[in-house]
C-alpha cells in the first residue's frame, strides 16, 4: 500500500468516527427524550443529593487511606531493599517479593561507531520490527 491509498484509508477513518459520533448523538437526543422535565428535575436532585453525600463519604476516608497508603508504601520499600540486598526472592502467603538481576544493556552509539571500524560485529546486530500509534491530527 502507498503513501496515497494510507491516506485515504486515515481519511475513511476520519469518516467512521465521525459516523459513530453522529449515531451516538441520536442515540443520546433520544434517552434524554425519555424523561419529562419535571422528572428530569427530580433526577438531578437526587443525583446532586448522593454526590453531596459521595464527597463527604470520600473526605472521610482520605486521611485513613493516606495513612495505609503511606504504611504500604514504606513497607514495601524497605522489603525490596532487602530482597535487592539478600540476592533473591522471597515469597510469603500473601505476596511474593521477585528478585530480577540487574539488565545489561549497552550505548548503540558507540556500538554503532565501532561497528563501522570493525563490520564482522554486525552480525551480533538485530533491529525490532517497527510499530505503529494512532494519533489524532491536530
Amino acid at each position: 500500500m502507498n503513501k496515497n491509498q494510507i491516506t485515504e484509508k486515515l481519511n475513511q477513518l476520519t469518516e467512521f468516527e465521525i459516523q459513530r459520533d453522529l449515531m451516538l448523538a441520536d442515540k443520546q437526543t433520544l434517552l434524554d427524550s425519555l424523561y419529562t422535565e419535571e422528572e428530569k428535575a427530580t433526577i438531578k436532585k437526587i443525583e446532586d443529593r448522593i454526590a453531596a453525600a459521595r464527597l463527604d463519604i470520600e473526605e472521610e476516608f482520605v486521611s485513613k487511606s493516606d495513612s495505609v497508603s503511606k504504611n504500604i508504601d514504606d513497607l514495601t520499600k524497605e522489603i525490596k531493599e532487602a530482597v535487592e540486598s539478600l540476592g533473591e526472592s522471597v515469597k510469603a502467603e500473601g505476596f511474593h517479593a521477585v528478585y530480577a538481576q540487574g539488565r545489561t544493556s549497552w550505548n548503540t552509539e558507540a556500538l554503532d561507531k565501532y561497528i563501522e571500524t570493525h563490520p564482522e560485529l554486525s552480525i551480533c546486530r538485530q533491529t525490532g520490527k517497527p510499530s505503529v500509534s494512532m494519533r489524532r491530527a491536530k
